[in-house]
Order: structure tokens, then C-alpha cells, then sequence
């Protein structure tokens, strides 16, 4: 009997024993998984603030990128425009006037590196001789710089822009066809078939000869004092215009062929006219003007002129470049021009007590705004020259434009 009972004393304790043991274990167990939950918990939070961080940095980084490629796009255009119109000497490049070959070095400046950058023939952020102008806010320390070269295609520049804050970057390049657009070289005066000629006056003149600005002989040779367009059949149209011009003018109205001289050409008008339209860098209001200057030829400073209307020229004005009129133009008084004059309603000279002289060629076309006939005056003491000289000079300075033929940004 005392055997039993002390047999039932330790059963009972050995089982109070494995029972402790199992709740230990138990809370042991909870433990652990309470850790390992935390340290799930833990990690996914991590997980999510460095997505989010990595989305803000994209996202800053995307923002950056495209605000850069904005500017960049601007240096494209600047470099446009400083081909087409010669505004700066540098042929279109912003800070990277001295950059060559031997600067091409990648973003640490140093050769031999291989870093980013380095020998590819494009200036680099960090490399010798390239000076990004700011731009934009200045807190944002933007630079932007454009190259230009040559290509490997005939009248085609390759133009690389960049802008940068030093951190991001970004590019464009482009290449752009230079469209030249050449001056006709036709006579002294081309008028549209239909235009009437008023030419009753002694003392005017209109010279195909070739002839400098300086009154000395040019290097071309001689095109007609008149040119209209090639008639059906051709000489209709000079026999139109030789029918209107007093017999004792013909020796006023020189240059190829006999006196008077007059020439039939396949020539369209509206063409020339709407080119150089395109090309207009200055427009001035329809009204009287004295003294005006519509460039200087002494200045090299040739530009392309519109008047949206009739235009008079009087007293002691200049000018150089190409004008363009759509209405009449009327000139008068000691009135000097150099270049192309277009002109779609009338022209009356009339140099009142000394000369109003044109250097060039004028064109004279059909009016824009009524069906009237338009109409050629020669009055006073007026003079036409062709020159050859200063139309090249004008196509050099107003004659070139750039039209993009690819484009890739990076």
C-alpha cells in the first residue's frame, strides 16, 4: 500500500513536470514566431520606404530630365538661328567655341580614363574648353552648351545641345539642311506680264550692266535693263512692253541686247516672293517715313524687310538687304538701297533735286489686294543698277535657311 502511494507521487509529479515543460515550450514557441513576425513587419516597412524613396527619386530625376531636355531643345534653336542670321560669328556654338579633339576627355576631365564621355566625339559636362552659359533660375544652376560641326553630308550640320545642373543631364541632337536660297539674276527690273510701264521721264534710268556700289564696273556680265515672263508665243510679251515705252527713252533703259533693252525669262514671281516672305526679320508699318534705315550695308547689316501695306521712302534714308512691300512703294529724295526690292502693287521713283539710287534688282508683281493693274513710274532723278556684287552679298547675309532633318534626344 505505501509502495502505491509513493508509485502515484511521482506519476503525478513526472506528469506536473512534462506539463511545465510543454507550457514552456509553448511560450518559447509564440516567442519566436512574435520575433519573426516583427522582423517581417519590420522588413516589409523597409521594403515600402525604399520603394518609395526610389519612386520620388524617378520621378524627381524624370521631372529634372525633362526640364533640361526643354532648355536643351531651346539651344537647338539658338543655334538655328545664329546659322541662319550670323547673330553671334560662332556658327551656332554656345560654349564650346574652343572645345576640339583634344578635349574630349569624359566627365573627369582627364584622358586615358575611359570614363563616360571620353572620346566620343561630343563636348561633355566636366570637359576642358566647354563653359555652359545659365540658364534658367538661377537657384536650379542650370548650364546649357551647344556644338556644331560639319557632317558628312553636303550642306548638313550636326548640332548636339546639353543642358545640365550637375547632376542630371540631358541632350539633343539634330541634324539640319541648309536650304540656300539664291537671288534670280533676271534684269535690272522683272515686272509680271500685264504691269504697265509709265516711263516719261528724262531723267531716269535702268541699267542691266553690271555695277558696284561704288560706281565702278562689276565682274558679272550684262542681264536686260527689263525682263517680263516668256510670252505666248515667246516675244509676245517684250513686243507689250516695247509698246509702251517712248522711243526717245530707249537709251535710258540698258544692258543686254540692243536699246531699249528688254528680255522675256521663265520666271515666277509669286515663288520668289512668298521665299523670302519666309525670311522676314523686320516688319514695318505702312506709312511716310524720312531718314529710315532699313539696314546698312557699310555695317554688313542686311535685313529682310516687310511692309504690310504702301510704303514711302523720302529725304536722305538707306537701306541694304531685301525689301519686301505688299502694297505700292513710292521713293523720293536722295534714297539709297542695296539688295532686293519686291514690291506687289506699284513703284513710282522720283528722286526730287538729287538721286534715289537702287543697287540690286527690283521685282515688280501683280497687286495683292485689288485686280487694278499695277504700274511702273520712272520720274525725276532716279537710278536702277543691276549688281551682281551686292545681290551675293545679300544672299550670304538673308539667303540661308536651316530646316531639321532628324532629331533624337538622349
Amino acid at each position: 500500500m505505501f509502495e502505491t502511494k509513493r508509485l502515484t507521487r511521482i506519476q503525478a509529479s513526472l506528469v506536473g513536470t512534462e506539463l511545465r515543460g510543454c507550457s514552456s515550450r509553448q511560450g518559447g514557441n509564440a516567442l519566436l514566431v512574435s520575433l519573426l513576425l516583427l522582423s517581417l513587419l519590420a522588413a516589409l516597412a523597409t521594403a515600402q520606404f525604399a520603394v518609395v524613396q526610389k519612386n520620388v527619386q524617378s520621378s524627381r530625376f524624370f521631372s529634372t530630365h525633362s526640364d533640361l531636355r526643354r532648355y536643351a531643345e531651346s539651344g537647338i534653336q539658338l543655334a538655328l538661328h545664329d546659322l541662319t542670321y550670323k547673330v553671334s560669328g560662332n556658327d551656332g556654338r554656345i560654349g564650346t567655341v574652343n572645345w576640339s579633339a583634344e578635349s574630349d576627355r569624359g566627365t573627369d576631365g582627364l584622358s586615358g580614363t575611359l570614363d563616360e564621355g571620353e572620346g566620343d566625339g561630343v563636348p561633355t559636362p566636366g570637359e576642358p574648353n566647354v563653359a555652359p552659359v545659365p540658364v534658367g533660375p538661377p537657384a536650379e544652376g542650370i548650364g546649357l552648351f551647344v556644338h556644331v560641326v560639319d557632317s558628312a553630308f553636303a550642306n548638313v550640320k550636326r548640332i548636339i545641345a546639353t543642358a545640365s545642373n550637375g547632376e542630371v543631364s540631358a541632350s539633343v541632337e539634330t541634324f539640319a539642311r541648309q536650304t540656300v536660297v539664291s537671288i534670280p539674276r533676271v534684269g535690272a527690273i522683272y515686272v509680271d506680264p500685264g504691269v504697265v510701264l509709265d516711263l516719261n521721264s528724262s531723267a531716269f534710268l535702268i541699267d542691266g550692266h553690271d555695277t558696284n556700289p561704288d560706281g565702278t564696273p562689276g565682274p558679272a556680265g550684262p542681264v536686260v535693263g527689263i525682263a517680263t515672263k516668256t510670252g505666248s508665243p515667246p516675244g509676245a510679251n517684250k513686243a507689250l512692253l516695247l509698246a509702251e515705252i517712248p522711243h526717245q527713252q530707249y537709251n535710258q533703259i540698258r544692258g543686254a541686247g540692243g536699246l531699249p533693252s528688254l528680255g522675256e525669262t521663265a520666271f515666277d514671281f509669286r515663288s520668289v516672293y512668298d521665299t523670302f516672305r519666309a525670311l522676314v526679320t523686320h516688319i514695318v508699318d505702312p506709312s511716310t517715313y524720312r531718314g529710315e534705315n532699313l539696314g546698312d550695308a557699310a555695317a554688313d547689316d542686311y535685313q529682310t524687310t516687310l511692309v504690310k501695306g504702301d510704303l514711302h521712302l523720302s529725304g536722305d534714308a538707306v537701306g541694304a538687304g531685301v525689301l519686301i512691300v505688299e502694297g505700292s512703294l513710292t521713293i523720293t529724295g536722295k534714297f539709297s538701297f542695296q539688295g532686293l526690292v519686291i514690291v506687289a502693287g506699284d513703284v513710282r521713283m522720283s528722286g526730287t533735286g538729287s538721286e534715289a539710287k537702287v543697287f540690286g534688282s527690283v521685282l515688280v508683281g501683280q497687286s495683292l489686294v485689288t485686280d487694278q493693274v499695277s504700274r511702273t513710274k520712272g520720274s525725276g532723278a532716279s537710278r536702277i543698277y543691276f549688281s551682281s556684287e551686292v545681290l551675293s552679298r545679300v544672299e550670304n547675309a538673308v539667303g540661308h535657311r536651316y530646316s531639321i532633318a532628324y532629331y533624337d534626344d538622349k
